[in-house]
């Protein structure tokens, strides 16, 4: 649904991207292949995070910038959507020893109206990131 979604804005806009769907597990993330990474609302345990930020840093061409929205460990107060498990939330603290080796890194956390479908209406803690290589 996300990609008929996004293939659709794209075409609205006169947007050329290229869209993959994969398992983030098997990806080939080769070195200095990106402009930009869009991560929204990707949730992993913590070892696989980890890891997966270290990739996300290495696919980037320098200057290339990494976009990221994903809820905050405060929202299990609002049952507005994301992970039950704690674990799989994120922190500021966390990010910014997961993104230590960016050049810039501007980390927000804010309160937002979320309306993505069944179980992702209302209020919802967020965390937004955009870190440049």
């Amino acid at each position: 649904v996300a990609q008929q979604k996004t293939m659709r804005l794209a075409e609205t806009y006169n947007v050329q991207l290229q869209y993959h769907l994969l398992d983030v597990n098997h990806f080939d993330f080769e070195d200095n292949m990106f402009d930009a990474v869009g991560m929204i609302f990707l949730h992993l345990p913590p070892m696989v995070r980890k890891n997966i930020h270290n990739e996300l840093f290495r696919t980037l061409k320098l200057g290339g910038v990494l976009i990221m929205e994903a809820f905050d460990k405060s929202q299990l107060k609002y049952g507005t959507g994301g992970p039950k498990n704690p674990d799989m939330l994120y922190s500021p603290e966390v990010l910014k020893k997961d993104f230590v080796h960016f050049s810039r890194l501007n980390i927000r956390h804010t309160l937002r109206k979320i309306n993505e479908g069944t179980h992702h209406v209302g209020e919802a803690s967020v965390i937004q990131v955009k870190a440049v290589k």
